[in-house]
Order: structure tokens, then C-alpha cells, then sequence
């Protein structure tokens, strides 16, 4: 019996000497543009459109090649890599509140003082947008017929944290989290992949995580996507 392969299949490759579609070319200036943007701490959003089954996963592994081992100028910063699967997940809410929660214990990895300060700002920020979920929970008090109010503010000193007296608010969090991630030089590459096989409500959620709820600073997000499939998915919400 033969051992030739007579099949290919479809798993994505990783690796450039496998690119039959010689896709290293723009990965590799994708990876020039991210070093580039190494000074820049505005969030940064990247786009890899393609059609289903066309290689953008196998375009986004050349793309992570070599990421966290940049070379860098002497005040360069270095790079931290995350990978976040969408499709996975049952809802947004656990969908959202993943995301933050995987993204804190990556910063946990390395043995860095300032590094660890960035995962437990992340955390602290991932807590307070569940007790705003909860606050906002629709009908609790219409159902109880009473004038109780869900503070996020109690619910968050109820999860143990203290901010000393601080006035809490999501975005005096978030600029928690930009301070420990400027003190800490680094810069986070998140890849969101398969965003085009979640519904239109799922898409509707990366796409505010990616444009509101985590636009830190020092961000930069490289996502893969059907444009078309994805334009469908939200007209109603933006219209055509």
C-alpha cells in the first residue's frame, strides 16, 4: 500500500514552509506594521478579510509567528500575544466576561511585578462590568413591586475588592488598566478568529468589545472575518 497522500486536508498551517499560497509576504507586513506601531498607545484595529474556507486562520498563525520575540530598540516594548475563539462560548454575556477573565491570568504568566498589576486591573475591570450587568438586570424590580436598587458599587466592594474610597466607574478602571500597561511596556496582540460563524447578536458583542468595552491603550486586535457575512449579520442594527 502506498504511503503517498492522495488528500489534503482543511486544518490551517502554522508554519511558512507550508504555504503553498504564499500568504508570508502580507503576514510578514502585518508583523512590520505592528512593530511599527511599537511607540503608538492608541488601540490599533486589524482586519484580515476573506471569504469562508479561503486560509484566513492559516493567514493569522504567520501573522503570530515570532510575535512575544520581536527584535526591539533598546526602549522598545515587548509583545504579549492573545489568542481568544469567539465560537466557543453558549452566550455573549459568557462570551464577554471570558474574555476578560482568560486575558488578566495571561498577564500572570511572567514573572513581572508591573506585568501581574496589568492581569489584576483587567480583573477588577471584568468584575464591575458583571455588576453593572447585574444592576441593569430588566424586571427585577417590577417583579418585586419595590423600590430596590442594585448598586454596582456595593456589588463590587461585595466581590472583596477596595479601592481605597475611590469613585468607581468603568472608565476610571479602565484607566487603571492603561497606567499598569504604560508602567508595565508592554504591548498586547489580541487575534479573534471565526467571528463569521457567530449570529448577529454575538458579532454585535465583539464588535463593542473591540471598539468600546476593551479599547485599551497598548492594544492592537487582528481579526479574521467575512466582511459580507459579517455586514449582513448587523444591518439591522446599522442599516445598510
Amino acid at each position: 500500500m502506498s504511503n503517498s497522500i492522495h488528500f489534503l486536508g482543511d486544518k490551517p498551517i502554522s508554519e511558512s514552509e507550508n504555504d503553498l499560497f504564499n500568504f508570508k509576504h502580507y503576514a510578514d507586513k502585518v508583523q512590520k506594521l505592528i512593530q511599527l506601531n511599537s511607540s503608538n498607545p492608541e488601540p490599533i484595529t486589524f482586519g484580515v478579510y476573506g471569504k469562508w474556507g479561503e486560509g484566513k486562520t492559516s493567514f493569522l498563525n504567520l501573522i503570530k509567528n515570532k510575535i512575544e520575540h520581536f527584535k526591539k530598540d533598546e526602549n522598545g516594548k515587548e509583545y504579549l500575544k492573545f489568542n481568544f475563539n469567539p465560537w466557543k462560548y453558549s452566550s455573549e454575556d459568557e462570551m464577554l466576561f471570558d474574555f476578560f477573565d482568560t486575558l488578566s491570568k495571561k498577564f500572570y504568566v511572567k514573572e513581572n511585578t508591573n506585568l501581574q498589576e496589568v492581569g489584576k486591573w483587567i480583573l477588577k475591570y471584568s468584575k464591575y462590568l458583571k455588576a453593572i450587568k447585574i444592576s441593569s438586570t430588566v424586571g427585577i424590580t417590577k417583579v418585586l413591586n419595590t423600590n430596590v436598587e442594585f448598586n454596582p458599587d456595593k456589588i463590587f466592594e461585595a466581590l472583596g475588592e477596595d479601592l481605597k474610597g475611590e469613585k468607581i466607574t468603568l472608565e476610571s478602571l479602565k484607566n487603571k488598566v492603561n497606567n499598569a500597561i504604560k508602567e508595565s511596556n508592554f504591548k498586547v496582540v489580541v487575534f479573534i478568529d471565526d467571528l463569521d460563524r457567530l449570529d448577529k447578536d454575538e458579532i454585535y458583542t465583539i464588535l463593542k468589545l473591540i471598539k468600546l468595552n476593551a479599547n485599551f491603550d497598548n492594544f492592537i486586535f487582528v481579526v479574521a472575518l467575512d466582511s459580507e457575512h459579517i455586514a449582513k449579520a448587523i444591518k439591522d442594527r446599522y442599516g445598510n
